[in-house]
This record gives C-alpha cells, sequence and structure tokens, in this order.
C-alpha cells in the first residue's frame, strides 16, 4: 500500500487549528474565516463567516466555535453556505484556546479569565 496524491491547495490556511470533516467536505478557519472544502477535488465551496484565529470542535455533527474575539458560536455543517445557528458570549478579551466540551460541560478560556456553560438538549 502506498499512498497518493489526490489533489493539493493551499487553501485552507488553518493556523492554529485543524479541520472537521463531515460527509466529504472538510470544515475550518481559513486566516480568520469559516471556509468548506471539497474533499473530492480540493475545490473550496465557501468561505464565510469572521471568528478570528478561533478553535472548533465538531459535536454530535454540530461545530463548536471558540472565536479569537471571545464569543462561542454553533455552526451547522453544511456544504453550501455558512449556516450559524447561535452565538454565546463567552469571555471578556481574546482568546486563542480551544474549547473543550465535557458531557453537558462547555469550558472555555483566555488568560484572564475561564468560563464553564452548562449545555441542555434542545426541547
Amino acid at each position: 500500500l502506498c499512498p497518493a496524491t489526490v489533489w493539493s491547495s493551499s487553501a485552507p490556511r488553518t493556523k492554529f487549528s485543524s479541520v472537521s470533516v463531515v460527509g466529504g467536505f472538510a470544515y475550518g478557519i481559513d486566516e480568520g474565516t469559516l471556509a468548506c472544502v471539497d474533499l473530492s477535488n480540493g475545490e473550496r465551496r465557501w468561505r464565510a463567516g469572521r471568528y478570528g484565529y478561533g478553535q472548533h470542535l465538531l459535536a454530535n455533527g454540530l461545530m463548536l466555535i471558540q472565536a479569537e474575539p471571545g464569543f462561542v458560536a454553533l455552526v451547522k455543517p453544511n456544504p453550501d453556505r455558512l449556516e450559524e445557528i447561535a452565538r454565546l458570549p463567552a469571555l471578556n478579551s481574546m482568546t486563542w484556546n480551544p474549547p473543550t466540551l465535557a458531557g453537558r460541560w462547555l469550558l472555555v478560556r483566555n488568560d484572564r479569565e475561564a468560563v464553564c456553560f452548562e449545555l441542555h438538549p434542545p426541547q
């Protein structure tokens, strides 16, 4: 078994985080903006939403994005467009730290503060 290049591209440029793969598409923060790339050909589908050099994680099919300015965004992966479904004010200053999810507890932090949120399933 020998690996072979499928495609090559300089995008997305994920400086501080990696991508999440959902259904043949990669979602990641590309120079401060969320982007979607088609993994079959390496072409960018869209690039939208300003999250700075934030971090994200994939949980229950949704992306939790800790944005560099401090807010947390919940994004539904969609290869056709950015679909931000919620935004939560969280930290009062910049962060590059990844969010942490432990069961129903969401923890976010920066160099000045830490915040814990209890998440409840939608009713």
